[in-house]
């Protein structure tokens, strides 16, 4: 094995359809607390629950690569993101070309190793803190000019940026800033799961068969 392909998402709750449709394909290598690590039908496709937000650890992936030698690494991060203005929300799936991280740093632009027809944003803004409230920002134009945000992502770019992995992230558009993200999360879960159930479908199915 030379080329690991990593899947990385949060909660189980997002990805548990695709999960549950799949789960004679998904062997458990190690388990955390709330974090899982499984190996994807004897491939070199790796899924990784991680948690959400400062809680995330790459003690348990680490554990795991460290078993191998001269591995090419891919990480794709699959996840949820709130939209910054309301007006525009729509459940779409979304390829990130660049990013911030915390909203006065410098952008950052991903050499996208995915060639599939997503939207694609303007750029993300992934902070190590939620953004419930854009009054805040009102005074900053990299936050008021961006599409959508989010908090995983923040934690995976750094990672991948530590060991020189290739860090590639698609956002599914869950809820918008608001005070209350996690009822719009909960009343739209269904067709989010879907959602992300069809991107990993994607990418196992059709851009890791291609680009093995």
């Amino acid at each position: 094995m030379n080329n690991l392909k990593i899947i990385t998402l949060a909660l189980f709750s997002e990805w548990k359809l695709f999960y549950e449709k799949n789960i004679n394909d998904f062997h458990l290598l190690n388990k955390i607390g709330k974090q899982y690590l499984y190996r994807y039908s004897n491939s070199n496709i790796i899924f990784f629950q991680t948690g959400i937000g400062s809680n995330i650890s790459f003690d348990i992936l680490n554990n795991y690569i460290k078993n191998f030698e001269n591995l090419n690494v891919d990480i794709f991060n699959i996840g949820l993101c709130g939209i910054i203005k309301s007006d525009n929300f729509n459940i779409e799936d979304i390829l990130v070309p660049k990013y911030i991280q915390n909203e006065f740093s410098d952008i950052k632009y991903i050499n996208n190793i995915i060639n599939f027809n997503f939207k694609k944003c303007h750029f993300l803004i992934t902070t190590k803190n939620p953004i419930l409230n854009l009054d805040e920002f009102v005074n900053n134009p990299k936050i008021i000019s961006s599409d959508i945000v989010d908090m995983e992502a923040y934690y995976i770019a750094d990672y991948c940026h530590k060991y020189t992995y290739k860090f590639n992230t698609i956002k599914i558009t869950s809820d918008y800033c608001s005070n209350n993200p996690e009822k719009i999360i909960k009343t739209n879960l269904k067709n989010l799961q879907i959602k992300i159930s069809e991107v990993i479908n994607f990418l196992i199915n059709d851009y890791f068969k291609n680009n093995m």
